[in-house]
């Protein structure tokens, strides 16, 4: 009997946890907690140090382009600039007749890279008496003859006067008094672009004279439109673009051309791109600021072109660069690690607080504390899923004006449109009302105006591709502006595989037909107050309601599907599911479900007088489970028709698991009162279990959280 004692005393005295044994498990414990809480501190900073390094290396990228255009931009001045060296030397070593110096004009255009048009002008009477007046040139493209010559159209020696309506003569005497230059960019009508003109003075012995200064002057046109070229072959993401100011800070090139030839100082009250340019470019060679529209993260690259004062400058988006190089995915699927190495450092020092002495109490705590952490851990990746942005970014996002120059100037150069710039015809667009029929189609009510057509029309020169049906009504006709209200039904393909947590993007897409067939449509930048997406422009301003939707923003952009037709314009709202309504009709039931399934558990006893008093038996078991089985069936197939869904979606693993957590209730009841000998079940009435139960079920919905949503 008292060995019987004994062996009982000493099974208590191993459930039971003396000073020493509490001591070495608490400095356990801090130790853990220690070595978490500087794992997450040091994973935290190594992730801030990647993000620097690869911004670092994609700056470093981005200046390495520009370094290489600004030299490629250098060497095309400093050909215009040697050929008219070339020129003058032959002028000054022999005289050349008015044959040869027409060849060699010609020569030095036609191989001259960029080169438009050049010529020689020479003072009165210093080529031959007989010409008074003495210029012939040459231009590439033009139905040139044998004995053209500036002079045939005005006297260019005559003195300049501004206020004369007679063509201005100061490109001629400016540079015979200051030596050779660059006239200020303007543009050529027959050579349908923006030029840029270098004059060099030259001495020549025609006139047998050495002594009487300058005979005259030597000019070569270079198009503007090649620095262009050079600048947009630019790899600068989707929205990147490049721009060329002169020392005198005018634009040569620029993806708005009504800007070209013109002083930023002037135009930046209209622009308020312009005003950031000339904000930024006193802070240094590289800067970052946030767009004045778009709100997102800009980078800013300023460096000389070599050889002259002008500057070379560079716009990118961060945001798009990054995601080029899918850098800003792989740094957000670690950043929330450290969070839950803190979290789990907290729980290990929480779990120190009081110390229980009995075993199975702490068992008890960390059964509770590790399912607390993994439900703040799994609501903390919800809330994280439910407050994000769009993952991607929309291929040629547009803002403002400068967004479809760009956009056109780096999609048609090498197409079929090369030389041909489409014309472009502004449209506005307002959504008043939108409705889901069903998940793969929105009615879509509002309006769209045109102007400058040919004629009048019932129904607008556009329609949508996507549209299933659409119904137009004639609204009244101001100035040279018509307006149309519009009825339509258009599919959209929603990707519900993410429900209840999806954000999808409606695009409506407007293409034109008849007269505007050929033409690229361009939203009507005037009509909106704002073209940030957080303000939804182009939105109802009374508040747009998409019905279990909200919308988060909206803007422009541009699908260049195939080269044989203009880009299609395309109105874009990103919307973000209402998580109020999937949480209470469908995750609601299976958060009851898991409960009711645990509280069996909690019913499991071999003890008559408690089987009595609760009725606990393998029969009532399977009838709980089987009416929790029935509820959670009813639940998913209406989830599925309310979708309409072919695949699997995020929730239906779940379901999928909460059937798990029936059959393993039942099979383990049914195994726990038989004969079947299971020290895990048998032990205190399943008490590991019960123990592991929710641990378990936290393990599942997070592991499913990070497959699907991360």
């Amino acid at each position: 009997m008292k060995s019987g004692e004994l062996g009982q005393d000493g099974y208590k005295s191993r459930r039971i946890l003396n000073s020493k044994q509490i001591r070495c498990w608490q400095f356990g414990l801090l130790l853990t907690a220690f070595v978490f809480l500087c794992t997450g501190l040091f994973l935290q900073q190594m992730q801030k140090q990647t993000e620097l390094t690869q911004d670092a290396l994609l700056r470093e990228a981005i200046v390495k382009q520009g370094n290489t255009a600004s030299l490629e931009i250098s060497q095309q001045f400093n050909t215009i600039k040697q050929a008219t060296e070339d020129i003058a030397h032959q002028l000054a070593q022999s005289n050349l007749r008015d044959q040869e110096i027409r060849a060699l004009i010609e020569r030095k255009v036609l191989a001259t890279k960029g080169a438009f048009r050049g010529g020689i002008v020479f003072k009165k009477d210093r080529f031959d008496s007989n010409l008074p007046l003495y210029s012939p040139f040459y231009q590439k493209g033009a139905n040139n003859h044998s004995q053209q010559a500036l002079s045939d159209r005005y006297d260019y020696t005559r003195p300049d006067d501004a206020n004369s309506d007679k063509p201005r003569t100061f490109w001629f005497h400016q540079p015979l008094k200051e030596g050779p230059m660059w006239l200020a960019p303007y543009y050529g009508t027959s050579a349908n672009s923006w030029i840029a003109e270098y004059i060099r003075p030259f001495t020549s012995n025609y006139d047998n004279n050495n002594d009487n200064g300058y005979d005259g002057i030597i000019f070569l046109n270079l198009s503007l439109s090649g620095l262009s070229q050079i600048v947009s072959q630019l790899n600068l993401a989707q929205s990147g673009f490049g721009f060329i100011l002169t020392h005198n800070d005018e634009l040569i090139s620029y993806p708005i051309t009504d800007y070209l030839g013109q002083n930023i100082h002037r135009i930046k009250q209209d622009d308020h791109f312009l005003r950031t340019i000339l904000t930024q470019r006193e802070k240094g060679a590289i800067t970052s600021f946030i767009h004045p529209i778009n709100k997102k993260e800009c980078w800013l690259f300023f460096s000389e072109v070599s050889g002259t004062k002008d500057i070379l400058g560079i716009l990118v988006w961060a945001e798009e660069l990054r995601a080029e190089q899918a850098l800003s995915t792989q740094i957000s699927s670690l950043s929330k690690l450290p969070q839950l190495l803190f979290l789990i450092a907290s729980i290990l020092l929480i779990s120190c607080l009081k110390f229980p002495k009995k075993v199975i109490n702490l068992g008890y705590r960390f059964s509770i504390l590790i399912s607390c952490a993994m439900l703040v851990s799994l609501i903390s990746m919800w809330a994280d899923k439910l407050n994000d942005e769009l993952s991607l970014v929309t291929a040629n996002q547009i803002f403002e004006k400068v967004n479809v120059n760009n956009f056109l100037l780096k999609n048609t150069s090498d197409s079929h449109l090369k030389g041909h710039p489409l014309k472009q015809t502004e449209i506005g667009l307002n959504i008043n009302v939108m409705t889901q029929l069903d998940p793969g189609t929105i009615q879509v009510l509002g309006d769209i105006s045109l102007s400058k057509l040919d004629k009048e029309y019932e129904e607008p020169p556009v329609f949508f591709p996507l549209a299933i049906d659409t119904q137009w009504e004639k609204l009244a006709s101001k100035q040279d502006k018509q307006k149309w209200k519009f009825t339509s039904e258009i599919r959209q393909p929603f990707n519900y595989a993410s429900f209840p947590f999806d954000m999808e993007e409606i695009k409506i897409q407007i293409e034109g037909k008849n007269q505007l067939a050929n033409k690229i449509l361009v939203p009507r930048f005037t009509l909106y107050n704002s073209l940030n997406p957080e303000d939804l422009p182009g939105i109802n301003p009374n508040g747009l309601e998409l019905s279990g939707w909200e919308i988060r923003q909206s803007y422009f952009s541009y699908q260049n599907d195939t080269s044989t037709q203009p880009p299609l314009l395309s109105f874009n709202l990103v919307i973000k599911r209402v998580i109020t309504g999937p949480v209470i009709t469908h995750l609601l039931p299976l958060i009851m479900v898991s409960c009711l399934a645990f509280c069996t558990l909690l019913l499991w006893t071999k003890s008559e007088a408690k089987i009595t008093l609760w009725g606990f038996s393998s029969s009532t078991v399977l009838e709980q489970c089987a009416a929790l089985f029935f509820i959670l069936v009813i639940s998913h197939v209406s989830l599925r028709d309310e979708l309409e869904a072919k695949d699997m979606i995020f929730l239906e693993y779940f379901y999928f698991g909460t059937y798990a957590q029936i059959v393993f209730v039942a099979v383990a009841a049914i195994v726990y009162t038989s004969d079947i000998q299971s020290s895990m079940l048998d032990y205190k009435e399943g008490l590991i279990i019960k123990m592991l139960y929710w641990p378990i079920c936290f393990i599942f919905c997070i592991g499913i959280t990070l497959v699907n949503l991360q």
